[in-house]
């Protein structure tokens, strides 16, 4: 049983509030920019769900301690960057940083390294409660916070210099086997090895009734368990989200998507695929951070098409940005078809003439494509797009681009269109060059890019090739050791991922250095910024779909 306890009157006022301000400034450095170093005590193994009732739908820790090895390779990973190039002075930056933000948060009247620095572990686990409830009443959700700690009483001696400054409004009150002070906006406990912090004092009980061995915790829930299992130790951070519990807020969306447009959202059919969970984790090596997730799919979620592709070989090593979808034409169908059949009979009339022209229903127009590529680079010769997609019927994907250049022509055959196709041969191949009036668009519109006139069109070997400037030629002649699929930065960047489910892939560092002058004019701050983001070099995001779990991995790679 609880009782309520004498006031604390003592006085340093908005000490109080500086141990909120003080998790909430730690929670943004490190996931901001990772920048904290402890002693590197962590041991891998994360306690922060011990103190999570088992109801929380939502987890995020931060691992300040940076387990195995973390801070090494953070502090390889900085060296990029402006300030840190010795990484030897690492942790003493991170210290100065550190403090300068919690210095400003208390009017210079605390330090992390000074007060917090003797009995914090680095451990820092955040549950948010009632999500769905909350964003229903547009309220915010509460928040249960744990601060591991290694030494009770040196916490409980700073606990009780923040919690002096609060004046009369709080109160002390013993719960279990300690004391929760709160006012009307926050409430704080210390227990053995945490404080806990929520704005609410009952969301602090329910985390002791946890740790006391009183309420289940969601460490023990076996559906956490095997989500949490797929995140390594060596981590600066990881989250969990129960997806199934979001399920009230799709049924809110349909009812106001009902009410307020007039549209019928398939709710029953969204619930029945939403996933069951959610795990993600971010992660450092010597030159690189990433962040994956893994999604567990419930059993009614849509399967995610698989493969590998050789499309990347298609594409020239300099391509700066590149994208990369499976059955792209039969996503297309399925996604037009149920949009067709969502429209009105005057708009499908709109749409007959057009089918009439293509010969097919529109949902079927790309469903001779499989695997499709986008590649985008600039260069001193301009802009050039190119677009690869391979083919499962490679008469029917000449016929079709038969008919559009059919369409082409007649538009064409006006005199002030600026419209015209020529054929051209490369090797064996015939390409069609459309000439349209992009050059004169593009300068009229204000754009300081040359973009070429002409798009090329073929098929061949199987793929459909489009693109401006030289990407068609150079697709049919280079060899594909010269091409974006054999480079050391991409192959690097993918890595074992070669099957999955897309990928998208930036040279970041390439890409800066063609767009640098444009930058320079459309962002005042860019000089400021640029030495920052040149120590970016590549980026990569891939999908993947392993033992029946769902991974996506997002990779940003330094320059070394």
């Amino acid at each position: 049983m609880s009782t309520p306890a004498a006031n604390v009157t003592t006085g340093r006022r908005g000490l109080w509030r500086w141990g909120v301000a003080l998790v909430a400034t730690v929670l943004l450095v490190v996931s901001g920019s990772g920048l904290v170093a402890f002693a590197q005590s962590g041991a891998g193994e994360s306690r922060g769900p011990q103190f999570v009732p088992a109801d929380a739908p939502i987890y995020i820790e931060a691992r300040l301690d940076m387990p195995d090895g973390q801070g090494e390779a953070l502090a390889e990973f900085l060296t990029a960057f402006p300030g840190f190039a010795d990484t030897g002075t690492f942790e003493m930056k991170a210290d100065e940083i550190v403090d300068g933000l919690v210095s400003q948060v208390t009017g210079g009247a605390l330090s992390l390294s000074g007060e917090m620095g003797d009995f914090l572990t680095g451990e820092i686990g955040l549950a948010m409660m009632d999500v769905a409830e909350a964003a229903m009443a547009n309220d915010e959700p509460l928040i249960l916070a744990g601060i591991a700690i290694s030494d009770r009483e040196a916490a409980q001696s700073f606990v009780d210099l923040l919690t002096a400054g609060a004046g009369a409004e709080a109160t002390a009150e013993e719960y279990g086997s300690t004391t929760i002070v709160s006012d009307s906006t926050n409430a704080v406990a210390v227990l053995d090895e945490w404080v806990l912090m929520s704005q609410d004092a009952e969301q602090v009980k329910a985390g002791i009734d946890v740790l006391e061995g009183n309420a289940p915790s969601l460490a023990d829930d076996p559906e956490f368990g095997a989500a949490f299992a797929r995140v390594p130790s060596a981590r600066l951070g990881a989250a969990y989200m129960d997806l199934q519990s979001f399920g009230s807020l799709i049924d809110l969306a349909g009812t106001m998507a009902s009410g307020q447009a007039g549209m019928a959202l398939p709710t029953e059919g969204l619930l029945s695929q939403l996933p069951t969970s959610m795990v993600a984790y971010l992660a450092a090596e010597n030159d690189r951070l990433t962040i994956e997730a893994f999604i567990t799919p419930s059993e009614e979620t849509m399967a995610l098409p698989l493969g590998q592709s050789d499309l990347a070989a298609v594409f020239p090593a300099d391509t700066q940005v590149y994208i990369e979808t499976r059955e792209l034409g039969a996503n297309l169908e399925t996604l037009l078809s149920g949009l067709l059949e969502t429209i009105d009979e005057e708009t499908a009339q709109q749409i007959a003439p057009i089918e009439d022209m293509i010969g097919v229903p529109l949902p079927s127009f790309l469903d001779f494509v499989s695997d499709a590529g986008v590649g985008a680079a600039m260069n001193s010769d301009g802009l050039w797009l190119g677009i690869a997609a391979e083919v499962t019927d490679e008469a029917t994907a000449a016929a079709r681009v038969e008919r559009i250049m059919s369409i082409i022509r007649l538009v064409g055959a006006s005199s002030e269109s600026g419209i015209a196709i020529e054929e051209t041969t490369i090797g064996d191949n015939i390409v069609n060059v459309v000439t349209v009036p992009i050059e004169d668009a593009a300068a009229g519109a204000g754009l300081p890019i040359d973009i070429g006139d002409t798009i090329s069109v073929t098929v061949a070997d199987g793929t459909l090739l489009m693109g401006t400037g030289d990407f068609v030629e150079t697709a049919l002649t280079q060899s594909s050791v010269d091409s974006l699929g054999a480079s050391a930065g991409y192959t690097d960047a993918l890595g074992d991922d070669t099957t999955n489910a897309g990928v998208l892939y930036a040279d970041i560092s390439a890409l800066l250095t063609a767009i640098d002058p444009l930058i320079g004019l459309m962002v005042p701050e860019w000089s400021d910024i640029q030495p920052y983001a040149t120590g970016l070099d590549r980026f990569i995001a891939v999908g993947s779909v392993d033992d029946e779990v769902i991974s996506s991995r997002m990779t940003v790679i330094a320059s070394q």
